[in-house]
């Protein structure tokens, strides 16, 4: 009658232990995608993002966001006046990060990082978004004989945050502001992912000044 008794509590007590863990694992069983093209020709180009998230099922983590995280090479620059315009009409949620010295040709230039914001469209277990950053190319040096000078723009940071918390979500957890250019900290997760497309390139022609595009 002991053992039966012990037998039973101790198959209580694994069933405690083992049900949470499944349902965190559900949960949690999540598989993010970047869809990336470069719009728009010449010096003046736009970045298109489309983030997708599938979850296990329902997502309970109420409202979401997430931040793509550019580093923009020495090539390539976002205009911060630009951007704090498009902020003020609701057009990009997008904030550069330190100084971006928009006037410097390509050769005196420095790479820097912009983040790029956007709410997620929650629908069953889809969560997805659509990011557009403004981008644009600096002077390049002309090239001896003429010829292309490529520029790459490698792939970003994803990093997700919901209201409810993550707590089983796999992804370094890092500290970066709540909402463009603010001085407000919130815990986001770094999310791996999987993207169409390694890398995107702009070409140069060193002699005629005109840009052309392919991607990988």
């Amino acid at each position: 009658m002991e053992i039966k008794k012990v037998e039973g509590i101790l198959i209580m007590q694994i069933a405690f232990v083992i049900v949470p863990f499944v349902q965190c694992k559900e949960v949690c069983e999540i598989h993010a995608t970047i869809i990336r093209r470069i719009e728009n020709e010449g010096f003046h180009r736009d970045i298109h993002s489309l983030v997708e998230i599938v979850t296990g099922y329902s997502t309970p983590w109420g409202d979401c966001m997430v931040i793509l995280e550019e580093s923009m090479p020495t090539g390539l620059y976002v205009n911060p006046d630009q951007l704090s315009d498009m902020r003020r009409f609701g057009q990009v949620q997008a904030c550069p990060v330190g100084m971006v010295d928009i006037e410097a040709p390509e050769k005196d230039s420095l790479p820097h990082s912009v983040r790029v914001y956007s709410g997620l469209n929650h629908t069953e277990n889809l969560l997805s978004a659509s990011l557009t950053l403004p981008f644009h190319i600096r002077y390049h040096s002309p090239i001896p004989h003429g010829g292309y000078s490529t520029v790459e723009l490698g792939a970003p940071s994803l990093l997700l945050r919901c209201q409810n918390g993550m707590q089983c979500v796999q992804g370094k957890r890092i500290h970066a502001p709540c909402r463009p250019c603010s001085q407000e900290l919130c815990q986001w997760v770094n999310l791996a992912y999987k993207t169409v497309s390694l890398g995107l390139y702009t070409e140069e022609d060193g002699s005629s000044r005109d840009v052309s595009e392919s991607c990988l």
